[in-house]
């Protein structure tokens, strides 16, 4: 990009990158539903005890409030976005709702 070979048109985020802060997000121009993530979340087995899973999900809750975690991702230019697990479950499905009918509309097919 520096070069000048690449043009960056758009960055996905909902806000602008704090590595790129003269890219405008889609949303910024005009494109609200554009808004795209590449997440990692870590999740438990469906058998894991409530409590367990409770106990999990504040530990990595915790660390990824931690100053010294976002600072780290942050370089890459990632944000950690701590939930609870009702939380994911609901980002979960509709991200997999959107890419459903994302793909529906492509037209794209799987092959073996």
């Amino acid at each position: 990009m520096d070069s000048g070979k690449v043009k960056v048109l758009a960055v996905t985020s909902p806000q602008r990158s704090l590595l790129m802060p003269n890219v405008a997000t889609f949303r910024e121009q005009g494109y609200p539903d554009l808004d795209i993530y590449i997440w990692a979340a870590i999740i438990a087995p469906a058998a894991t005890p409530d409590a367990v899973a409770a106990r999990l999900n504040a530990e990595f809750v915790k660390v990824l409030r931690s100053t010294e975690i976002k600072e780290k991702w942050r370089v890459s230019d990632f944000e950690t976005l701590p939930s609870t697990p009702e939380e994911l479950t609901k980002f979960v499905q509709a991200d997999s709702k959107r890419w459903a009918e994302a793909v529906k509309i492509s037209g794209f097919k799987a092959s073996e």
